[in-house]
């Protein structure tokens, strides 16, 4: 039997089985299907966990929608959460979150927990692998997941099964209480607000240490919080927090208390509850650069001073768009426009070789430089320059209706796209097989308007974005231009590149100060907190450069800070990167359009090319 679902790829592999990210083949929503081993869970526990799963319905446990049987094997198909586990967050040295936004996962996990102690299931396995995280447009909804090992109230054990470095000290014995998962949920309390865990050591050292010891509590946490943290990792079950409601409402008197008397910098934006959320109110420019619930760096280190220019080049201000095609060996040919004319300029970087200009008879709007010239788009058709096509440029294609066209290519330049941002006029998709004599092949016609359009691969497959305002809209096609799915984002994104990794996509968040990656195949969202607020960026194989209010930033594929540079420069820059190497920097005033080049080995990275 075919399956319902086409697998993206994997996401995730536990005890029992793997997690992968499908897309169900007919209405294209995204779900996690959780392939269980037949060899290693029993058909009595599938049921068990399906029984489980099918009676819990809460906003904050992810859910089994239906079960899934192919000649491969058995699936729970479930909610998919694309911001990855809670285990992801507290590893990522990028995006170490704030104790508000901290305090407010752990409550989440508690209103989870309380939903199904009140169907007397006991989890057993609380733990940051087990939390998932939704994304919002103001940060995570933590969702517990994996109810493999749960048990019911009053049920017979089986066994230290779960995970020791969470384990009440009950559950050495194969005792299951309520309060079991709570002194679990106090663990990764603790982890949070402390780094770690409060014991350490292999699965023996783990038990004696839970059976025996007492957690030695930082005097950095404020008392209201120490005093949680106390309770919940009691030794006697009776002696912890009795429901998960209570511990919810402890922790939500000392958020209260901790922003009272001990206002934190990191977090100028109220909690946000996923019962009720709201715009953060921004009152300044220095509001808008802080982040709700990531922490700023512990040691800022001073930018550096950016080493001299390659080359310096001066244009006309009113210069449309330039872009380079690279020529060999250490060459760069130029294309540019002005008014209704396309210039190239051939150079090594250093001197002038040749300067021609072209002369199209109407205004062209977009042009994108190719390796083997340019490509431009003007109001009636699609014109190309190419260095082995002879002199003058060629006109390729052609189309009745006005309007400012846009080029994009794919990351190969195999495909070309022409369209109108803005607008939902229809798409016209191309094959550059042979650069020479590009042809449009199809036309895909958009349900609504579009910000931005990407050529994803080889194939010819796309997507257009729709930035909205508490959301971004995607829309994807197929080369013969057929819908093949759309997908809502909750995150707003102020622009998008691709990425450095196929399928990813790069983006800023709208109002804060997060560098977005958005990874689509599997769908994967990640924040990447970044101490300003960019402007601009541009993408190498080995990274991005963004620009800011007086600096220039560069990050390795990973989101860590490889280098920081001063610029005087006061206008607002554009950046291009050039076959990974150089770096183009482009400044915009009124009397004339700068341009410069750096060799990015002159900036003295930290890291290794």
């Amino acid at each position: 039997m075919r399956s319902h679902y086409r697998v993206l790829g994997l996401i995730g592999q536990g005890q029992f089985g793997k997690v992968y990210c499908a897309v169900h083949r007919k209405s294209g929503k995204l779900v996690a299907l959780k392939s269980l081993d037949r060899y290693r869970l029993s058909t009595q526990q599938f049921l068990r966990e399906l029984r489980f799963l099918l009676s819990l319905r809460h906003r904050n446990i992810v859910s089994c929608q239906a079960l899934e049987h192919t000649r491969r094997g058995r699936y729970l198909v479930m909610d998919y959460c694309p911001g990855g586990t809670l285990r992801d967050l507290l590893e990522d040295e990028q995006c170490r979150i704030n104790w508000l936004h901290g305090i407010q996962l752990i409550r989440d996990v508690l209103k989870g927990l309380a939903h199904a102690h009140a169907q007397n299931i006991i989890h057993c396995d609380i733990k940051p692998e087990n939390i998932l995280l939704d994304p919002t447009p103001h940060g995570w909804v933590a969702r517990i997941s994996d109810f493999g090992i749960a048990h019911v109230v009053q049920e017979e054990g089986s066994g230290d099964s779960g995970s020791p470095a969470y384990m009440a000290p009950e559950r050495f014995y194969g005792q299951y209480h309520l309060s079991s998962d709570l002194y679990a949920v106090g663990i990764i309390l603790f982890e949070l607000l402390v780094g770690d865990r409060p014991f350490t050591g292999t699965p023996i050292e783990l038990r004696n240490a839970h059976l025996n010891q007492q957690p030695h509590i930082p005097d950095l946490i404020p008392p209201a919080l120490a005093q949680i943290l106390r309770q919940a990792l009691k030794k006697l079950p009776g002696q912890r927090f009795q429901s998960a409601q209570a511990m919810a409402e402890a922790l939500e008197a000392a958020a209260k208390t901790l922003d009272a008397e001990r206002p934190l910098p990191e977090a100028p934006v109220p909690t946000v509850t996923p019962d009720s959320v709201s715009e953060p109110t921004v009152d300044s420019k220095e509001a808008i650069s802080e982040s709700p619930y990531f922490q700023k760096p512990e040691t800022v280190f001073p930018p550096a001073d950016l080493p001299p220019a390659l080359a310096t080049l001066k244009f006309p201000p009113d210069l449309k768009r330039l872009v380079f095609s690279p020529r060999e060996p250490e060459g760069l040919e130029l294309y540019g426009a002005v008014g209704h004319k396309i210039f190239y300029q051939s150079r090594d970087l250093q001197t002038l070789l040749t300067r021609q200009n072209l002369d199209l008879g109407e205004m062209p709007s977009h042009l994108v430089g190719t390796d083997k010239g340019v490509l431009v788009a003007a109001h009636q058709g699609l014109y190309g320059w190419f260095r082995s096509g002879g002199p003058g440029a060629k006109k390729f294609g052609q189309w009745q209706k006005r309007g400012d066209r846009f080029l994009w290519l794919s990351p190969d330049q195999s495909w070309l796209m022409v369209g109108i941002p803005g607008s939902a006029h229809p798409l016209y998709i191309g094959s550059l097989r042979d650069p020479l004599r590009p042809k449009l092949l199809r036309k895909f016609v958009p349900t609504d308007r579009y910000d931005q359009a990407f050529l994803l691969d080889t194939t010819g497959h796309g997507i257009l974005m729709t930035h909205r305002e508490d959301c971004t809209w995607i829309q994807g096609f197929n080369r013969r231009g057929h819908k093949i799915g759309e997908l809502q984002v909750p995150i707003r994104l102020s622009s998008c590149q691709l990425g450095a990794k196929p399928y990813r996509l790069v983006g800023i968040e709208a109002d804060f100060p997060h560098l977005i990656f958005l990874d689509l195949k599997p769908y994967r969202i990640r924040r990447i907190y970044l101490p300003f607020q960019p402007q601009t960026f541009t993408v190498f194989s080995w990274g991005y450069a963004l620009s800011s209010a007086g600096g220039l930033t560069v990050l390795d594929t990973e989101g860590r800070m490889i280098g920081e540079f001063q610029d005087s420069g006061e206008q607002p820059v554009k950046l291009q990167a050039l076959q990974d190497q150089h770096l183009v920097v482009q400044r915009e005033t009124p009397q004339e359009t700068i341009v410069q080049i750096w060799d990015v080995h002159d900036l003295n990275l930290d890291m290794i090319f």
